[in-house]
C-alpha cells in the first residue's frame, strides 16, 4: 500500500538472508492483479490474448537495418502459421510500435499489452516494415495451448565455413530428426560454432538454423555465393530450440 493506504501491489515473494519477513518484496502491480481477479470472477479462469508472434527487442545495432533511428518496438521474428499475426499479414521483420492506441516500449510490453486484450476483438496495430510505418487490423484469439506449437557438433563434416566463424550444413532429413527441426524451418544449419568467435558473441550456437542473412532469405548454402555482408556486420535471422529471433554479426564480406 502507498502512504494513503490505497492498494498498488499484491506480494508475490521476498527475498531474505534471514529467512524473516525483512528483505526485498517483489510484487504484482495491483492493475494486473484486478484484471486476473475480474477474469476469474467473470469467466472461471484467466482470459488473455493470443497474437502468435515470436518477439525480441530491438538492440540499437539491429535498428538502422530495419529502417529505424530508435530501437523502441518490438521485432517480430517469426508468425506461426494460421495465427491471427498470420491471417493479419504480420511478417518476420516488422516492428510492432503501436497495439490498439498504445506506443509499444519493448517486446516485454508488447506481450502485456496483448495479454491484458479481450480476445474476438479487433484492434489496430503500427508496425515499422522497412522504414515505413504501415497500420494493419488484427483479431485476436484467447490463448490456450497455441503457444506451445511452438552444443555440440553434428558430427559430420562441414560443407562450408563462413565469416563469423561457423559451420555450415545443407539441412538434411537426418539433421533435422538429429536436431529435432520442424519440416516448416528452411535454411542452413549451424553445426559448429567457434568459442568465442563473431557467432558465438552474437549467441549462435550449433544446432541453430540460418534463415535470412540482411533480411534475404537462405535456404542452401548455395545462397551464399556473392553474398555481400556490408559494413563488417549482418543481420541474421535464425531458428533455435522452437523459436525464431534475429542476431547481429560481426565479420568481413564475404570474397
Amino acid at each position: 500500500m502507498d502512504a494513503e493506504g490505497r492498494l498498488i501491489g499484491v506480494n508475490t515473494a521476498i527475498l531474505s538472508q534471514s529467512g524473516g519477513n525483512l528483505g526485498i518484496g517483489f510484487a504484482i502491480p495491483v492493475n494486473l492483479a484486478r484484471s486476473v481477479m475480474e477474469s476469474l470472477i467473470n469467466h472461471g479462469h484467466v482470459v488473455r490474448g493470443y497474437l502468435g508472434v515470436n518477439i525480441q527487442d530491438v538492440q540499437p545495432a539491429m535498428a538502422s537495418h530495419f529502417g529505424m533511428e530508435g530501437s523502441t518496438g518490438a521485432l517480430i521474428a517469426d508468425v506461426v502459421p494460421g495465427s491471427p499475426a498470420d491471417a493479419a499479414g504480420l511478417q518476420a521483420g516488422d516492428v510492432v510500435v503501436e497495439f490498439g492506441g498504445k506506443k509499444i516500449k519493448d517486446s516485454r510490453h508488447l506481450k502485456l499489452v496483448v495479454g491484458q486484450s479481450a480476445p474476438n476483438q479487433g484492434y489496430g496495430l503500427e508496425i515499422n516494415r522497412g522504414g515505413e510505418l504501415t497500420a494493419i487490423e488484427v483479431s485476436l484469439d484467447e490463448l490456450s495451448d497455441k503457444g506451445s506449437q511452438w552444443a555440440s557438433q553434428s558430427g559430420r563434416n562441414a560443407e562450408s565455413y563462413w565469416p563469423g566463424d561457423m559451420q555450415l550444413e545443407e539441412l538434411t532429413p537426418e539433421l533435422r530428426r538429429q536436431f529435432q527441426i520442424p519440416s516448416r524451418i528452411k535454411g542452413i544449419l549451424v553445426s559448429g560454432v567457434k568459442q568465442g568467435g563473431a557467432a558465438w558473441q552474437a549467441g549462435v550456437r550449433p544446432g541453430a538454423v540460418i534463415r535470412e542473412i540482411n533480411q534475404l532469405p537462405v535456404a542452401s548454402l548455395a545462397d551464399l555465393d556473392g553474398m555481400q555482408l556490408g559494413d563488417g556486420e549482418s543481420l541474421v535471422r535464425i531458428w533455435y530450440k522452437g523459436a525464431s529471433n534475429y542476431r547481429v554479426i560481426r565479420s568481413e564480406p564475404l570474397g
